[in-house]
């Protein structure tokens, strides 16, 4: 059963999908309870996240190939926190 959370952390990662690949943007993210996984599903870019950003998420975490992710989330940027 996927458990909701409310967090925030550092984006650390980006990978867009590749010619012929499923339209999906996931944004790795290290927060004080680990690295876990955004993705984006029917997104081939998200414009507004770069590498180094702090961000705020929500959303349901599941289980994907041993990675906690959120499928979806609500997302925003914190301003002004910026490594």
């Amino acid at each position: 059963m996927a458990r909701r959370i409310n967090a925030t952390g550092t984006v650390v990662a980006l990978t867009y999908p590749g010619y012929g690949q499923r339209p999906e943007v996931r944004v790795t993210v290290e927060s004080k309870a680990g690295v876990i996984d955004l993705i984006f599903q029917s997104r081939r870019n998200i414009r507004a996240l770069d590498i180094g950003q702090n961000i705020a998420f929500a959303g349901a975490v599941v289980d994907v190939h041993g990675t906690p992710a959120i499928y979806n989330p609500k997302y925003h940027i914190n301003k002004g926190e910026h490594d």
